[in-house]
């Protein structure tokens, strides 16, 4: 097992013929906000994006407008630009474009443009299926294709392929959008992807929360985790009904998160303080996660890019659960190294919707994430040896829980501990979970991982039948740890069971100390 925290070997990353590239790309910004001006001349420096495909529009800075207001200030003279400057324009839905202008397939909207166009005066009986509310981006995304009914959602042909966009013919634009509530978080959004790759992608813990309101969706979220799981991305999966408690001591650095379902920022993430990995991919599922980015406090793609996310979807107005990005497709094809736009798109059901995708359209966070020609970091030393002993021995469940344990066993290699118990947890193998929980608790040293640790293990036993030793394991966190802000999850957590309702409302317990 040593080789795996050893040789991991470096290369450079290059880009297939295939790819996304930046000649691809227009970046869009307001001739009337300074600001966007600015970030439309730094992503295009940082990406090398062409002076020609970088275009100001003069339109309000405000998040909402008018269908009449949108396409005068911004559909139209868009589509006149790119006319002009010969850009590849998709010419009828349904069918593949056959412009022979430059190959510009990307849109990347700069803070201070419109968000959402506003619903028009419905006609009586008109169904809710024909709304003419929807999504700047979304509508744009049918930049230059013509007699498309406005209202309603359009059918989007690259909705679950898997295949580059580049030279595919599918009739439609790639659209995401550099905005966030602080001017520090927009430039965070144009400089930390590039960071990323160059130092070779993203690596770190994900953080599913399941338990919504609706089967579909929770697959979703099991999807995800299963996926990462078994690529060797380690997760902490939590099932619970309600999302994760304020407080709650998630492991790091937390490079992906995907959860649901909240109308406002909860949780770990309400508290300004909390910070993604770098160039994190964070999103939670809600019908009206982006109707404002103004905001660091509410709804929720707002806050998680201003908590050091890089990259979150949302929706304007209620999609309905169907129209939403299908998240599972989502981070399936990031899994596999397609860029944010591509892999968004992919996800979309549908255009002239309310979906919106917040990043750098040309981020590929997992493009690095390779068994072969990896590089090799530091700072990511076990996530990279969990990764490629995962790759190596995913299929021989023996094999891998025996090489990785005895270098868990190995100084400074303890954290393999909770990523094999984290396996363990997502494929509802209970006792190997309470195993390795436990050894993991013998070398936790911090207060929080200690806490997160002996609730896992609650929930292991739980899960394994052993309900004398998950109610012991709750009795003693009761004891110790009655008077700390991780008091109110584990009251949550031991009030279910009768043996334990009473302690957890004793006010002696409450003012206990750590011991």
């Amino acid at each position: 097992m040593h080789f795996l925290i050893c040789f991991i070997v470096l290369c450079l990353s290059v880009c297939r013929a295939d790819d996304l590239q930046p000649r691809h790309v227009a970046v869009v910004y307001n001739e009337k906000s300074d600001f966007s001006r600015e970030c439309a001349k730094r992503y295009a420096e940082l990406r090398g994006i062409p002076a020609a495909q970088v275009v100001g529009l003069s339109c309000a800075v405000r998040e909402e407008v008018s269908r009449k207001e949108f396409e005068a200030e911004v559909l139209v003279p868009l589509a006149r630009t790119a006319a002009q400057r010969g850009w590849w324009l998709p010419t009828l839905i349904g069918q593949a474009g056959n412009g022979s202008g430059a190959e510009v397939y990307v849109l990347v909207l700069m803070p201070d443009l419109p968000l959402k166009v506003r619903e028009e005066p419905r006609s009586k009986g008109q169904p809710w299926q024909q709304t003419t509310a929807a999504a700047v981006d979304s509508e744009l995304a049918l930049l230059g294709v013509r007699d498309v009914p406005r209202a309603g959602m359009l059918k989007n042909p690259y909705y679950g392929q898997d295949e580059s966009f580049v030279m595919s013919g599918y009739p439609v634009m790639l659209v995401s959008r550099i905005d966030a509530p602080s001017k520090e978080a927009c430039r965070r959004m144009i400089e930390d992807p590039v960071q990323v790759e160059k130092a070779g992608g993203l690596w770190g813990w994900m953080s599913v929360d399941a338990g919504g309101p609706y089967g579909e969706g929770d697959k979703w979220m099991q999807s995800i985790a299963a996926t990462a799981s078994g690529k060797g991305v380690p997760v902490l999966m939590d099932s619970a009904r309600e999302t994760l408690p304020a407080h709650y001591p998630l492991p790091g650095p937390l490079a992906s998160y995907f959860g649901w379902y909240a109308g406002e920022v909860n949780g770990p993430f309400a508290d300004a303080s909390f910070r993604f990995a770098k160039g994190a991919v964070a999103v939670h599922l809600h019908s009206f996660s982006a109707t404002t980015m103004k905001s660091a406090v509410r709804t929720w793609s707002g806050p998680l890019l201003e908590r050091g996310a890089a990259v979150t979807l949302g929706n304007v107005y209620e999609p309905f659960l169907g129209g939403s990005h299908h998240l599972d497709v989502f981070y399936d094809r990031l899994l596999k190294g397609y860029s944010v736009a591509e892999a968004a798109a992919m996800a979309a059901p549908a255009f002239s919707w309310q979906c919106v995708v917040f990043g750098d359209p040309l981020y590929r966070p997992f493009a690095g994430m390779k068994k072969e020609g990896m590089k090799k970091d530091a700072r990511f030393r076990l996530f990279q040896a969990w990764f490629v002993a995962v790759a190596s021995w995913g299929g021989e469940a023996d094999v891998l829980a025996a090489q990785v344990e005895k270098a868990a066993r190995q100084p400074g290699n303890a954290g393999l501990w909770e990523m094999l118990a984290s396996r363990a947890l997502v494929r509802k193998d209970f006792s190997k979970a309470v195993r390795y929980l436990s050894e993991a608790l013998l070398s936790a040293t911090g207060l929080g991982d200690r806490v997160r640790l002996q609730l896992l293990l609650a929930d292991a036993y739980k899960g394994n039948g052993q309900e004398g030793e998950c109610v012991g394991e709750l009795r003693r966190m009761l004891m110790v740890l009655g008077n700390t802000e991780y008091a109110e999850m584990i009251r949550k957590k031991a009030s279910v069971f009768p043996a334990l309702k009473t302690l957890a409302e004793d006010p002696a317990v409450r003012s206990s100390k750590v011991k």
